[in-house]
C-alpha cells in the first residue's frame, strides 16, 4: 500500500490516559487483496476534539478488500465540527466486510457542513454483523449532505440481531441529496432469527 500524505488532522485517543495522535489525511493508491483484522477492543475512546476544514479521503481502485472486526465492548467515538468533508472511492471489487459482536457502541458527531461521499463502481459487497447490544448513534445538525453511488452489482447485508438501536438526531438536516446511478443489482438481505428470550 502506498499513501501520500495531505493537510494534518489532529485527533486524540483514550485508553487509560489521553495520547495524543497526529494523523495526516491520506490518498490510498491502487491496492490489491488488502486485509485488515482487529483484535477484540475495550474501552476504546476516540475524540477529534479539533476543527477540521476541508478534509479530503480519496481511494483509487481497490481490489478484495476485507475488514474483520473481533468483539468490540464500550466504543465511544466523538466528532468535533467538521465542515466541508469530502469522501471519494474509486471502483472496489470483492468488499467484505464482517463485524463480531459488539457491545455499547456509541458515536456522537457534532455539527457537519457540506458531507459529500461519492462512490465509484463495487462489485460484489458483502456486509456481515453479528449481534450488536445498545447501539446509540447521536448525529448533531448536518447541512447539505450528499451521497452519490454509482452501480453496484450483488450487495449482500446480513445483520444478526440488534438490541437497544438508537438514533438520534438533534436539528433537523438541511438539503439531503441522495443519488444512485442505474439500479442496483442483486440485492441480498439476510435477517437472522432473533435469537429466543
Amino acid at each position: 500500500m502506498e499513501t501520500t500524505t495531505a493537510q494534518p488532522i489532529t485527533m486524540e485517543t483514550t485508553t487509560a490516559q489521553l495520547i495524543p495522535i497526529t494523523m495526516d489525511t491520506t490518498t490510498i493508491l491502487s491496492t490489491q487483496i488488502p486485509t485488515i483484522a482487529m483484535a477484540p477492543i475495550q474501552n476504546c475512546t476516540t475524540t477529534i476534539i479539533r476543527l477540521t476544514l476541508n478534509p479530503t479521503i480519496t481511494t483509487a481502485p481497490i481490489q478484495n478488500l476485507s475488514i474483520t472486526m473481533a468483539p468490540i465492548q464500550n466504543l465511544v467515538t466523538t466528532m468535533a465540527p467538521i465542515q466541508n468533508l469530502s469522501i471519494t472511492t474509486a471502483p472496489i471489487q470483492n468488499l467484505t466486510i464482517t463485524m463480531a459482536p459488539i457491545q455499547n457502541l456509541s458515536m456522537t458527531t457534532a455539527p457537519i457542513q457540506n458531507l459529500t461521499i461519492t462512490m465509484a463502481l463495487i462489485h460484489n459487497l458483502s456486509i456481515t454483523i453479528v449481534p450488536i447490544q445498545n447501539l446509540s448513534i447521536t448525529m448533531a445538525p448536518i447541512q447539505i449532505l450528499s451521497i452519490s453511488t454509482a452501480p453496484i452489482q450483488n450487495l449482500s447485508i446480513t445483520m444478526a440481531p440488534i438490541q437497544n438501536l438508537s438514533i438520534t438526531t438533534i436539528v433537523p438536516t438541511k438539503i439531503l441529496t441522495i443519488n444512485t446511478t442505474p439500479l442496483i443489482q442483486n440485492l441480498i438481505l439476510n435477517p437472522i432469527p432473533a435469537l429466543a428470550t
